[in-house]
Order: C-alpha cells, then sequence, then structure tokens
C-alpha cells in the first residue's frame, strides 16, 4: 500500500499511536508516498488514532495529495512568471528613462 521508502515511516507513525496515553493524533498527521494498481506513486496525508481511547482498534484517513500538490507547482510557476514579469518592466521603464533622460540632457545643456 505504501512505497518501500515510506513503509518504516508510518511503521514509527502507528507506533507512537500505540503508545499508552494517546488516544488520538488527528492533529499530527503524516505525509507519504502511497503506491497505485498501474506502478505509480501519489503523496498521502495519512491520519492514524484509535476508535475508542481504550479500545485495541485503530483507524487510518488518506486523502490524496495529488491534485494539492499539483496546484502549489502552478502558483510557485505563476508567481515566478509574475516576478519574471516585473523584472522585465522595471528594465524596460529603467531603460527607457535612460533613452529619454540623455537627450533631453544634452539639449537643455545647450540652452543655457
Amino acid at each position: 500500500m505504501f512505497a518501500p521508502e515510506s513503509q518504516h515511516g508510518i511503521f514509527d507513525y502507528l507506533t507512537s499511536v500505540k503508545s499508552a496515553g494517546v488516544a488520538s493524533l488527528l492533529d499530527h498527521g503524516r505525509e507519504t508516498l502511497g503506491r497505485v494498481r498501474q506502478g505509480g506513486l501519489i503523496p498521502l496525508s495519512v491520519t492514524m488514532g484509535r476508535t475508542r481511547a481504550d479500545g485495541p482498534n485503530f483507524f487510518a484517513v488518506f486523502r490524496d495529495l495529488s491534485q494539492t500538490r499539483k496546484s502549489e507547482g502552478e502558483v510557485r510557476e505563476a508567481r515566478r512568471l509574475a516576478e519574471r514579469a516585473a523584472n522585465a518592466k522595471t528594465d524596460m521603464l529603467a531603460r527607457i528613462s535612460h533613452e529619454l533622460r540623455t537627450p533631453l540632457n544634452a539639449i537643455i545643456g545647450f540652452a543655457r
């Protein structure tokens, strides 16, 4: 169910949930890699806990993070492109300002 590199982390997580006095780790989920039937890997969020505080049974909630990761990548790319556009605009304005000032300074200098 889990990618080989994630199995140790999940085992440690389950061990911490099993430890005495811990009823639930709902706020302390783990991100891991899960395997899919087609042979690929998907990012998952896993949250585990006990069904009852003193009970022997556990539950696990899995959330596919593929879309979230894709959206985060798109936001990073959009931010990078926006920063590039802002830098290009700043550069263009600086060049235009220089190109306008140089001849104007020459004209104003001759007029005095």
